[in-house]
């Protein structure tokens, strides 16, 4: 089946302009050897903010998409943009709710086409995560190990059937990467979806390593 490779870089909390580069397999850039850079630009002293950066692969690592996602305090806790390699942007991922923690995102495309709705089920033992159609009906499961069980290491997660039935694709993390992995014939609003879903496990993982580093340091 076709692969997407999601290689990613983190850029700190910044006031000024800032440069963050990366080479092509999400590691650090060496000086003078091949990188992607996003500026970002300068905010106020009032508006905190950092940034991690995406890059989307195809099977044979060529580059099909470049994702930022911008945290800003008291705006949308998730919000990222996807843009092609003529740097237009193709999609949006985004969260409604401001100054709060919400369980799922939006995925809009080109035009501000709604495209459908990634939720985050609550459940102490496995990842939950519906993909849901604007329609509000449940298109695919994303069913994977909890973040108690396996937050550091390579983990799989299986994209199901809405009756968890069958298993019609996979998440792998491997490496620090997430591999995204789905039938040809999908439907290409489907595919817009399952990419955001990616991402937003990606951001959840995320999140659980940086609380249990946080509770590690405190005891």
């Amino acid at each position: 089946p076709p692969q997407l490779q999601l290689n990613r870089t983190i850029c700190p909390p910044y006031h000024n302009t800032t440069n963050c580069a990366h080479s092509s397999n999400g590691q650090p850039a060496n000086e003078g050897g091949p990188s992607r850079t996003r500026a970002f630009h300068p905010v106020s002293a009032t508006q905190h903010r950092f940034g991690r950066n995406f890059e989307v692969l195809d099977s044979a690592g060529r580059s099909l998409f470049q994702a930022s996602q911008d945290y800003q305090f008291c705006c949308p806790t998730y919000h990222v943009k996807i843009t092609d390699n003529s740097q237009r942007e193709v999609l949006t991922l985004q969260q409604q709710r401001a100054c709060c923690i919400s369980r799922e995102i939006e995925v809009i495309s080109l035009g501000g086409i709604f495209l459908g709705r990634i939720k985050l089920h609550l459940n102490a033992f496995v990842t939950h995560l519906s993909v849901i159609s604007p329609e509000n009906i449940v298109l695919l499961q994303v069913i994977g190990p909890g973040f108690q069980t396996n937050v550091f290491g390579n983990s799989s997660f299986e994209v199901k059937s809405p009756d968890e039935q069958h298993v019609v694709g996979m998440f792998r993390y491997e490496n620090s990467q997430f591999i995204l992995s789905f039938p040809l014939d999908l439907d290409v609003g489907v595919k817009a979806l399952l990419l955001g879903g990616c991402m937003f496990l990606d951001t959840l993982l995320y999140g659980a390593r940086a609380r249990m580093m946080r509770q590690r340091r405190r005891n």
